[in-house]
């Protein structure tokens, strides 16, 4: 269904959409009464950094982690270069840097309110996490022990538990 042969995929109705940021942001402003506010309005300043942070996600903190995994095993073992692990690692740390200098205004990225785009960052937090990358930094582990206590986090990861044993 996704023409690059990867997940996620969403279909609704005619619609079908790739790529987690859009599906996210999709499903929040599709679906607002059912979102509970996971997706700013569109024309607010809280959308322009919720978009800020979700490009952030996906471009600058998760591609270090992806850059692993496809020297580790996802591309063929003639593609391997294990000499760019190091400096994944070190790419992945840095973004950390920017993700701290963005959490000094509350609990969540945008303050008090809990977004999709904490969704996404979370998500590639605990990536790294269960790949033992360390984070190094104990604003960023307190942020990531708090999604790991969302009831929406825990219950996601039981069903994926059980999609992928």
């Amino acid at each position: 269904m996704n023409p690059a042969g990867k997940v996620p995929v969403l279909i609704d109705n005619n619609l079908t959409l790739t790529e987690s940021a859009a599906i996210i942001t999709y499903l929040g402003d599709t679906y607002q009464d059912l979102s509970a506010s996971l997706v700013p309005q569109c024309g607010t300043p809280e959308r322009a950094i919720y978009n800020q942070w979700c490009y952030f996600s996906m471009t600058e903190l998760e591609q270090p982690l992806w850059t692993i995994a496809k020297h580790q095993f996802a591309l063929p073992e003639r593609y391997h270069v294990p000499a760019i692990l190091k400096t994944a690692i070190y790419e992945f740390r840095t973004a950390l840097k920017v993700l701290q200098m963005g959490m000094t205004q509350g609990k969540w990225l945008l303050g008090t309110n809990f977004t999709a785009a904490d969704i996404l960052i979370g998500h590639t937090l605990h990536w790294a996490f269960e790949n033992n990358i360390k984070f190094k930094n104990p604003l960023i582990e307190e942020y990531h022990a708090r999604i790991m206590q969302r009831e929406g986090f825990i219950a996601t990861l039981s069903l994926c538990s059980k999609i992928i044993p």
